[in-house]
């Protein structure tokens, strides 16, 4: 009954809204993304845990990605079996692990075909676009091992003791067997990764060398120039600029894009920040260490998080900068003078 309550649900939807099927990918108010269920606007139970204990940690574009590929399997197994990955999993009390391994390579071929349920797989003819059909195949391949991270994963959680009354060395083998089968699918897939394209001309420059750095950082500093404020009539205080050196290595003009410049390639290259991570720093950032007052602590932190809000300040940025990881917002402290001079602390 259950099976064929899912099979008109599954008919109906197709039928409505052609290849959308049964899930879409949702973006969270821009906390995370998660796996929902069209028809129940619930999230898939298994899709769901996934991405409380393992995707959550990752970047927003990685989670979308992820879940791109999840919601890939979760309609290609409504296509094949008529219901959901969830019900199916269930229905075997959450063992059967081994079952979603040996549906990888119908996957892949569910892929390949377009998305369609088709048991004759077409050779490729001599006249085929080749390069069109590589690349078809480095995106299956990359949507089937993000499925055996999925997959590993539900290996790990349910194939243990709190879900199957049998030995924990008997548990370990299953873990051990289905691990040995996603190396083998993943061998299969992998060959599929690397790109034919044609390598660009610049993929082959690495690091600065350390006189290389020192020659860009000349070039790269900023004119020095004194502040003057000038009272205006109104009572407002104007701050000018009087030229005390000059750097005739600096191609740019003005002083402003000089200043910034400089201090975001040496947030990136001094302390290991990234892009958005550097524009997300603001003068409330820098605190002077409480422990040791020779030290200032930088801290990142996003535009909405404690008292950092932005929502009285105007931003156009379609897409505003964000912390990557919830690893980046570890404080740095840092007694370097350049650090000081950014934050402004004596």
């Amino acid at each position: 009954m259950a099976k064929s309550l899912h099979l008109i649900l599954y008919t109906q939807v197709k039928s409505m809204y052609g290849n959308l099927f049964m899930y879409k990918v949702e973006n969270c108010d821009g906390e995370f993304y998660c796996l929902l269920d069209v028809i129940t606007t619930m999230p898939p139970l298994l899709a769901l845990r996934w991405t409380e204990e393992q995707l959550i940690e990752k970047s927003l574009g990685t989670q979308k990605s992820y879940l791109d590929s999840l919601k890939l399997f979760y309609d290609f197994w409504l296509a094949k079996f008529g219901v959901s990955l969830d019900f199916t999993f269930h229905s075997n009390d959450y063992q059967d692990v081994e079952a979603l391994v040996e549906e990888l390579m119908s996957f892949w071929d569910y892929l390949l075909a377009d998305k369609q349920i088709n048991n004759v797989i077409m050779l490729p003819s001599p006249s085929a676009k080749q390069k069109d059909l590589t690349k078809k195949k480095r995106t299956a391949a990359k949507h089937c091992q993000v499925v055996c991270q999925f997959i590993d994963y539900l290996s790990n959680t349910y194939l243990n003791v709190s879900y199957r009354d049998e030995s924990p060395i008997v548990l370990r083998r299953y873990r051990a067997s289905v691990k040995s089968k996603l190396k083998e699918a993943k061998k299969k897939f992998s060959k599929w990764k690397k790109s034919n394209q044609k390598v660009a001309a610049y993929s082959t420059l690495r690091s600065l060398t350390s006189e290389q750095y020192q020659d860009f950082i000349r070039v790269l500093t900023p004119d020095i120039k004194k502040p003057i404020p000038i009272k205006l009539p109104d009572g407002s205080v104007q701050v000018n600029f009087e030229m005390i050196k000059e750097n005739p290595l600096n191609p740019i003009v003005s002083y402003e894009v000089q200043m910034r410049n400089y201090l975001l390639t040496t947030l990136l290259v001094r302390y290991g920040l990234r892009i958005g991570e550097s524009l997300l720093l603001r003068k409330q950032s820098f605190l002077p260490s409480r422990v040791d007052p020779s030290k200032v602590i930088m801290r990142v932190r996003n535009l909405e998080d404690d008292e950092f809000s932005d929502s009285k300040m105007e931003d156009a940025r379609n897409y505003k900068p964000q912390i990557k990881t919830l690893k980046s917002y570890s404080p740095l402290a840092s007694s370097h003078m350049g650090l000081r001079n950014i934050s402004g602390h004596p």
